[in-house]
């Protein structure tokens, strides 16, 4: 009985404990055990075999007392009414007969067998367990201490009745040997294991697998090279999972060789197609038994007839480096023995065929050359053999060329011309585009700018065999002052490479003038624009110098006396400084006069005052500014001492067309000049001469600019 590990030990305990604790007539529960090992220790339950071997164990039905032993027929609780049914568990490739038993008391020994036909692996033994059921009701039957484990060995097998049939020579042989284990009784055949065999130490080719009865035999054994006689056969079995390795020996009978009329040919010649420089082979064989050999030899054309090859009597024909031209011929075999009488087979005609080896081209003299308007040609050479015959030809496109002399690439193709050989070589042959030259030629001096994009340059390519074509310039920068860059670029042709030339050349800056029309004379206090444009059409500045400002266009005159208004320009990137444009014009008031008592409008033609001679005249005007504003006293006092008057004497004749008008009014006192801040009146009081006279009396700057005249006809 095995030791129930620590699980088991402490079900006994808990079982003996429990028997303890009862009157010893009762039962607790039966366990089941088997006679392995009755003892209760740390040793497993073990059981050995080999395969196909078997081994009995007896399982028995007992009840553990309180003394802890067995065995013991008290308190069992089975019976005719309540059996107890035992199965064995045993895994597969293990069988157990019975499978099942039935226990009715305890006490008795039932036996099962145990056979296996599968070896157990190293160290993992089968584990046989057992199952209970049935027993009073309310009971318990521990299987535990049934379980063993059974280790299955590799069996050795026997290998047997080895023996062997066979001619010399032939392929009839026929091996036969027999594998049983002989470790049972009676010995088991093995079938399905492979066996192989050796004459003569020589293993044979090809295995044989035993049948339902152990044996197996190899047949269609080749035995050339095996002599007639008695020759020693060994059958080994290599083993498997199941069976350790095996070795018998016999013998094998080899009989006289056997003898069969040449009749056919087994293996027919096959057509040879070959390259020169390499040997043509041919092969044949025939049926019968050790036939002769003739090889024979048709070469073409009308009337050849087959000729034997002297030498020539093997079943493989070597027909050493035949040259091209002995394509066509064709070769057959004869066979014949003499077994039985004479006999031939003759094989069908082979032929031969040899095309041209194939030899190494060499191209040279390729380039790239240059175009120079001379033709170009391209070398070959041949290797393997060297000194072959080689033509070249070029082309290009479509189209053959004869001398390649243009620039472009030339396919060439060189090609041997020979009996036995053939090869070719292909490349390119190129003849590059010679060189172009670009000349841009632009003007040395200076180029006025002008607003316009200037264009002065010339430029042409040159180039080998004549060129000399003008080209079209483009421009950069050459619109405004400064370095003007041309160029132009030649594209090329068919012989030349394209190129580009560049130059530069220099706007200066134009000169420009400035239209700038007369300023008529204005009134103090007046406002307007002027305008003047330059020939650049840049914008014209203004300054103002005098009496007036200028701000942008808006002119202001500010006193009397004269303004001068200077256009200028200063010219930008493009342009110099336009030469300054000034334009003048007086500042002057509105001249209101005269006022009574004298008449007139300040000009030569105004009307004429008659009046007495030694009188004492005023003379009286008003100025105003150009808001129609009388100006103010103190401007007025400012002008006075600029004012001055004169008369001149006229003849009176020359007025008979003006008006007149008698004087009413008169002071006294001399010629004076003054300005009345009250009434707002320049007062110039005039005594006249004391003698009839007609007088222009002309006042200076009366306005503040120009002189104003009385005209007047004193009489007595």
């Amino acid at each position: 009985m095995r030791t129930m590990l620590r699980s088991k030990v402490t079900l006994l305990f808990i079982m003996v404990a429990a028997l303890i604790a009862v009157p010893a007539v009762v039962a607790l529960a039966d366990v089941v055990q088997n006679n392995i090992d009755t003892s209760i220790d740390a040793t497993a339950e073990t059981r050995s075999i080999s395969t196909d071997g078997s081994t009995t164990v007896g399982y028995t039905l007992q009840v553990a007392n309180n003394n802890n032993t067995y065995p013991d027929s008290n308190g069992c609780n089975t019976g005719a009414g309540n059996p107890i049914t035992v199965n064995i568990n045993t895994p597969q490739g293990v069988t157990a007969s019975p499978n099942s038993l039935t226990f009715t008391s305890c006490g008795t020994t039932q036996n099962v067998t145990f056979t296996s036909s599968k070896a157990t692996p190293v160290g993992s033994p089968y584990n046989i367990t057992v199952t209970a059921s049935g027993g009073a009701a309310g009971t318990t039957t521990y299987t535990d201490p049934a379980t063993w484990a059974l280790t299955v060995n590799k069996a050795q097998p026997t290998i047997s009745a080895v023996s062997g049939t066979g001619n010399a020579g032939s392929s009839n042989g026929s091996l036969t040997a027999t594998l049983k284990n002989a470790t049972v009784t009676p010995n088991k055949n093995l079938s399905g294991k492979d066996i192989t065999f050796a004459i003569g130490g020589n293993n044979v080719p090809g295995t044989a697998t035993t049948n339902g009865s152990g044996v197996a035999t190899l047949n269609n054994v080749d035995l050339s090279g095996v002599t007639q006689g008695t020759k020693s056969l060994t059958a080994n079995f290599a083993g498997d999972g199941d069976y350790l390795a095996a070795t018998g020996s016999g013998s094998l009978v080899v009989g006289a060789p056997l003898c069969t009329a040449t009749t056919s040919v087994t293996t027919q010649p096959q057509d040879a197609n070959i390259t020169y420089g390499t040997d043509a082979t041919f092969t044949a064989d025939a049926n019968g038994t050790n036939p002769t050999v003739q090889w024979q030899v048709l070469v073409t054309g009308s009337g050849a007839t087959w000729t034997d090859i002297n030498g020539a009597t093997s079943k493989t024909l070597t027909v050493s480096n035949p040259a091209v031209a002995d394509s066509g011929k064709q070769y057959r075999a004869v066979f014949s023995n003499t077994c039985n009488g004479s006999n031939s087979a003759t094989s069908n005609a082979a032929t031969l065929t040899v095309g041209k080896a194939t030899a190494n081209v060499a191209l040279s003299g390729l380039g790239p050359y240059t175009y120079d308007g001379t033709a170009k040609s391209a070398s070959a050479t041949t290797s393997n053999p060297s000194g072959l015959n080689v033509s070249i030809t070029y082309s290009q496109g479509p189209n053959s060329v004869t001398n390649p002399t243009d620039a472009g690439p030339y396919a060439v193709v060189a090609t041997i011309n020979d009996a036995n050989y053939k090869g070719s070589a292909s490349s390119t042959l190129t003849i590059g585009q010679a060189a172009s030259s670009v000349q841009v030629d632009c003007p040395a001096s200076p180029v006025t700018y002008t607003g316009s994009a200037l264009e002065p340059c010339t430029a042409h390519a040159t180039g080998a065999g004549g060129l000399n074509q003008a080209l079209t310039v483009s421009y950069t920068d050459n619109t405004n002052v400064g370095t003007a860059h041309a160029s132009a670029s030649y594209a090329g042709d068919a012989n030349h490479t394209g190129n580009t030339g560049s130059a530069t050349f220099t706007i200066q800056k134009a000169n420009q003038t400035i239209t700038f029309g007369t300023i008529a004379n204005k009134v103090v206090g007046a406002n307007f624009t002027v305008s003047a444009t330059a020939s650049s059409g840049l914008p014209v500045s203004f300054a103002a110098s005098g009496s007036c400002t200028v701000s942008g266009t808006n002119v202001s005159v500010t006193g009397v006396g004269p303004c001068t208004i200077t256009a200028s320009q200063v010219g930008n990137g493009n342009y110099n400084a336009a030469p300054p444009v000034p334009q003048s014009f007086n500042g002057s008031y509105t001249f209101f006069g005269w006022l009574q008592p004298v008449d007139g409008d300040g000009t030569a033609t105004g009307a004429v005052n008659l009046g007495k001679v030694g009188r004492t005249y005023p003379i009286k005007w008003q100025l105003k500014d150009a808001t129609g504003a009388l100006i103010s006293d103190a401007a007025a006092q400012a002008l006075v001492s600029s004012m001055s008057g004169s008369a001149k004497n006229v003849t009176c004749g020359s007025w008979n067309s003006l008006g007149s008008d008698v004087l009413e009014d008169y002071t006294t006192g001399n010629t004076t000049l003054r300005y009345d801040d009250v009434s707002d009146q320049f007062i110039y009081n005039y005594k006249a001469p004391s003698s009839a006279v007609c007088q222009a009396f002309v006042i200076s700057k009366a306005d503040g600019v120009n002189s104003k005249q009385a005209n007047f006809n004193f009489q007595k």
